[in-house]
This record gives structure tokens, C-alpha cells and sequence, in this order.
């Protein structure tokens, strides 16, 4: 849902991922000079992000089980 995000509305994609409003007005600012900056840097927060969840995850499952 995210990588649709991405593509549609990039700095939603990384308000959505991030919450902090640095990253954001960044990617607007990269979307608003030119759409495939924002699309590659709204890419990359919300891969990070998407990352993160998943080692998260990984570490509450080990920790639950160990």
C-alpha cells in the first residue's frame, strides 16, 4: 500500500512512514522541484521504514520463543 503511496503522493508516503515533519517537507520540496527526486527519496524512508517493521517483528518472535 505504501509503494502505491509512494508512486501516487510521495511526501503523504513519508509523512505516512516517518511522522516527523523534517523528512517530509524535504520530499516535498523534491517533489515540487522535480517528481523523481521525491518518488526516489519517499522510496527510500519508506523502504527503511518497511524494514524496520519487519526486524521488529523478527526480534519480538526471537525473544518470545528463545
Amino acid at each position: 500500500m505504501l509503494a502505491l503511496l509512494t508512486l501516487a503522493c510521495p511526501p503523504l508516503a513519508v509523512w505516512s512512514a516517518e511522522k516527523r515533519s523534517r523528512p517530509t517537507v524535504v520530499n516535498l520540496l523534491l517533489t515540487l522541484f522535480l517528481y523523481v527526486p521525491g518518488v526516489i527519496h519517499a522510496w527510500r524512508i519508506v523502504d527503511r521504514h518497511l524494514i524496520a517493521q519487519r526486524y521488529d517483528r523478527l526480534w519480538r518472535y526471537l525473544e518470545q520463543h528463545a
